[in-house]
């Protein structure tokens, strides 16, 4: 069996967000307010290097005390 697909949702795991937006995007379709491409766009954390970096170093002192 074929099952069609009409929306991507992307994400590895799936955030609610994006299933609401694929879900709303499959209801605007059905009521003929076609979408031939939904952007999604990424942000980025300004904070999210030095995030990282704390995350390293806790864990370091933390698994090597």
């Amino acid at each position: 069996d074929i099952v069609p697909v009409d929306f991507f949702i992307p994400g590895c795991p799936v955030t609610p967000e994006s299933i609401l937006r694929g879900v709303r995007a499959t209801q605007d379709k059905i009521s003929g307010k076609d979408r031939k491409t939904i952007e999604f766009k990424k942000v980025e954390l300004p904070f999210e290097k030095q995030l990282e970096e704390r995350m390293v170093q806790w864990c370091h002192s933390y698994f090597n005390a």
